[in-house]
């Protein structure tokens, strides 16, 4: 039987128990109730009307693994926040600035209020990402960036659950898009500098006898090498970030293309650089 059809006879159990068989499975592109993407929804469907919501959370991220449709990446990782953001399966929305009055309560059980509860979530995190962001255009550094990262796709998904499309918040995160790309640009460019500035002076030849016939590589010092190891963190955790804006950015996203192959590029570079042989001597002809 479906997997929709006990659904609707309320057959949770049975529901539950199907959908992890189809997802045991490989995939059949021919059958849409064998489509992990969709038995992994309906599943945490099931999950939630057994009010177990943290297997609906667990069963929202695994159909976020089991799909490359931008709009339903969205809407399960949107389900996912919302399921963990509710308390059970109530969410309450953050009251009004100044307000006396206590939000009303919206149940997220049943898809008719889900909407509106993705709704006022959206709210929730739209009022919150605007001090969010310029308090991190006051800190140093690429960290702010990756804190902001998770908010940025947040906002996105929440929207695009409650409404559809990501309309109102696409010029918030294009801007946002535009200030991290200058900071990752700029910090890619100079870690990048920095590891020419290594190469170089690991890469010159000194005395290594008191005749001045024989010569060696400098060589890294500690510095250095902690330094090209920075730079191979910075960039593969750079990279992922990116990587995560552009899809959240949309069709804005295109502009994170580039700094991905920065990354990977600075990456090479630096790991090329730690990894070179140094020792060795040579006769001066």
């Amino acid at each position: 039987m479906a997997l929709r059809q006990l659904l609707a006879q309320q057959k949770y159990p049975d529901v539950i128990k199907e959908a992890a068989r189809i997802l045991r499975t490989r995939k059949d592109p021919s059958s849409n109730d064998n489509d992990h993407y969709s038995a992994a929804m309906i599943k945490a469907e099931a999950h939630l009307r057994l009010k177990q919501i943290p297997l609906a959370v667990e069963s929202y991220a695994t159909a976020a693994k089991e799909t490359t449709d931008s709009n339903q990446l969205s809407i399960a990782r949107a389900s996912e926040v919302l399921a963990k953001r509710s308390a059970g399966g109530v969410f309450t929305p953050k009251p009004e600035p100044k307000s006396t009055t206590k939000p009303t309560p919206i149940p997220i059980i049943e898809e008719t209020t889900r909407k509106q509860a993705f709704a006022a979530l959206y709210q929730d995190e739209k009022a919150a990402f605007a001090p969010k962001f310029e308090a991190a255009k006051r800190r140093a550094g690429l960290q702010p960036i990756y804190d902001l990262t998770k908010s940025v796709t947040d906002l996105r998904d929440l929207e695009i659950a409650a409404t559809g499309t990501d309309a109102d918040s696409k010029g918030t995160l294009a801007a946002m898009g535009d200030y991290a790309k200058q900071l990752m640009e700029d910090a890619l460019k100079k870690m990048s500098d920095h590891v020419e500035e290594i190469s170089k002076s690991a890469s010159t030849k000194s005395n290594s006898d008191s005749a001045g016939i024989s010569f060696s590589f400098k060589g890294l010092s500690g510095k250095d090498t902690s330094d090209l190891k920075e730079a191979i963190a910075t960039s593969e955790k750079l990279a992922p970030a990116a990587d995560e804006l552009g899809k959240a950015l949309g069709g804005e996203g295109a502009k994170f293309d580039a700094i991905k192959t920065q990354c990977k590029t600075l990456h090479d570079r630096a790991k090329e650089v730690l990894e070179k042989d140094y020792t060795g001597t040579w006769r001066k002809a």
